[in-house]
Parts: structure tokens; sequence; C-alpha cells
């Protein structure tokens, strides 16, 4: 069982975890900026004197390899005659100790905790492409019985602007303004498909040419069924420092996004993962 001594090396794991998690899926989902590990710290802290949730460890020649977190938690049916579940909410071995019944070990320590509050189910995620973490819980009796759906709400944009004729100090000045004045077919199609509360870069066209702040939908405006359309554009935040165009043809992974492949196209959708690495250069 993890003891206060041990926080410090199983809050390195928990780091390790997220980063594996980060790499491994390359989901947007999960591109989180690096958590402190003094934040972490203070929740296993926190745990220690918390009765329903146990945290486990795995030792091999005094080194921790590897551990497991449980606690008690509602079933997710409310009115389910099971109201109470043990459920595992994180586990973790190091690479070279994987396939060596680590996690079996961990698994049963934990178990055993569960049964002495007399629960009857673990229950625990797995992301829908690890299927090595799959075929390893399935090896240990769990059995897939539902499945979590999700769906993305928000979409992400870059406006392109003049910055002598309106820019992002204008926007700033103002609030918010009606983008409009978009003609060219695909650039109209995708100002079209924005939404209330999608979010935008704005990128300063001209001598500039660098992606500048960053702006949110407030409202959409339709005019005419084909020619044109607007939307009502607000100021969010500017970007920690300009991103040029230059330091985006730099980087591989933008060779195939339309900002560089379509230089005139001046309204362009946004992947989440490049939305993340503009953010990320910016603060460079």
């Amino acid at each position: 069982e993890m003891t206060a001594a041990d926080i410090s090396l199983v809050a390195a794991l928990y780091r390790d975890t997220a980063d594996y998690i980060k790499q491994e899926t390359g989901d947007p989902y999960f591109q989180y900026e690096s958590v402190p590990v003094a934040a972490i710290e203070g929740r296993l802290g926190s745990s220690l004197e918390d009765n329903n949730s146990r945290i486990f460890v795995a030792v091999e020649q005094g080194e921790i390899v590897g551990f497991i977190a449980g606690e008690v938690s509602n079933c997710f049916l409310p009115f389910a005659p099971v109201k109470k579940i043990g459920y595992i909410s994180g586990a973790y071995v190091t690479p070279g100790n994987r396939g060596k019944g680590v996690l079996r070990e961990l698994e049963k320590r934990l178990q055993i905790f569960f049964q002495g509050l007399d629960l009857e189910y673990i229950e625990l995620n797995v992301l829908s492409e690890n299927q090595a973490g799959k075929k390893s819980w399935k090896k240990l009796g769990y059995k897939t019985f539902r499945e979590q759906m999700r769906k993305r709400l928000m979409n992400r944009w870059l406006l392109k602007t003049e910055p002598e004729e309106y820019g992002w100090s204008d926007l700033v000045k103002e609030k918010a303004t009606l983008w409009d004045g978009v003609r060219a077919p695909a650039a109209l199609k995708n100002m079209r498909a924005m939404k209330k509360g999608d979010a935008a870069f704005i990128y300063h066209t001209g001598r500039e040419k660098a992606v500048v702040g960053v702006a949110v939908v407030k409202e959409i405006t339709l005019k005419g069924k084909e020619s044109s359309s607007g939307a009502i554009i607000a100021a969010v935040e500017p970007l920690d420092k300009p991103v040029t165009l230059k330091e985006i043809k730099e980087s591989r992974m933008f060779t195939e996004w339309e900002l560089v492949r379509i230089p005139r196209l001046s309204v362009l959708p946004v992947s989440e993962e490049q939305w993340r690495l503009i953010v990320a250069l910016s603060k460079r």
C-alpha cells in the first residue's frame, strides 16, 4: 500500500501515465499541458486520508515499477440495484516491467480492498484504441458492458484580415465586429459551417503574415442563400507572441494545412492538433 514516503515517486508515475496517453493516442482530447508534480502529490496525499480509496504500488529491488489506484464510486445508473462500485481510477506499469504479472498482482490487492468494503463489482474505463490495455484487463476477468461516446461541440477556424484595414487591435478596441465580405466559394462554405461558440485564430496578412490572437463566434448572420455570409466575432485574447507563416511552414506538422497549401483562402478550418501546436509555438 502506498505510504507518504512513496508519494513523490508515484506522482512521477502518474505523470508518465498522462504522457503515455498523450503520446500514444494522439487524441487532442488528451493534449493537456504538463501537470505540475506538486499538484499530483497534493491529490495523492489527500487519498491517504480517504477510507474509501487506496493506491497500491509494485516494488522491484527497491524501485516502484507500477501502481493501481481505486476508489468507491456511485453506479452510473441511479436506479440500479447496485448503488456502489469499486472504480479503478488509474493503473500503470513501467515499460520494462510489463508482461511480468505486475498488473495482475496490483489488481488482486485492490480487489481484496474492495471486497473488504462488501462491494460487488469493479469497473474501469479503457480508451477505445488501447487494444493492449483491453487485452490485459480481459485476462484479469473484465468484460465490456457499456461504451462511452462523445461529440465535439466546438469547431475551430482561422480568419484572415489585412491589419492596415482592420487588425487585431481594432477588434480588441471594438470588442466585437461583424466579419463578412467573404465571397470566394471555398471560404464562404467554411464561413457557413461556423457555429456560435466556435473559436477562431485571427491572422494578419500583408507584411506580417502571422497568427496574432484568439476570437470567438458570438452569432451567425446569413445574407442570401449562396452569395455571402457573416458572423459576429469577439476578441478573446492575444497569443503570447505572434506565430508567423514562416514558423508554420518550417514545421512538418502543417504541410497539409490549407494555410500552407491554399494561401488565398481567407476562412479555413483548424484541427484540434493544429490549434494546440500554434498555441505551443506562441509560447516559445
